[in-house]
């Protein structure tokens, strides 16, 4: 019974550890460089992880930071859009990532 309540407790926040993988899952299943895409690693800083995933149709930048602290971030060149960020107020693709945020950038053809 404890484990049913908060699965429910966690669908009805849209903040919740259960909703923010569910949406992960369902934009890896919609955005085909998340699921077959060439993996390509990129330079980042301490305490982040970047990488690229590439199809000829589509790029997908992943900037992750593991960090209690901003970390500064510069995507490759070209323009970028922010697809998902963990932080919602984010709206900038090359402000520095905020402590323990996700984000993902998809490249504009």
């Amino acid at each position: 019974d404890f484990l049913h309540r908060n699965v429910v407790a966690q669908q009805a926040d849209p903040q919740s550890l259960l909703n923010f993988t569910k949406g992960l899952l369902a934009l890896r299943k919609a955005q085909p460089a998340l699921h077959r895409g060439d993996y390509i690693p990129l330079e980042s800083p301490a305490g982040c992880l970047a990488y690229l995933r590439s199809t000829p149709e589509q790029s997908i930048l992943v900037a992750i930071n593991f960090k209690s602290r901003s970390a500064g971030f510069v995507p490759p060149q070209g323009k970028w859009q922010i697809l998902f960020s963990s932080h919602p107020e984010s709206n900038d693709p090359a402000a520095a990532l905020t402590p323990y945020e996700v984000r993902l950038l998809v490249k504009e053809s």
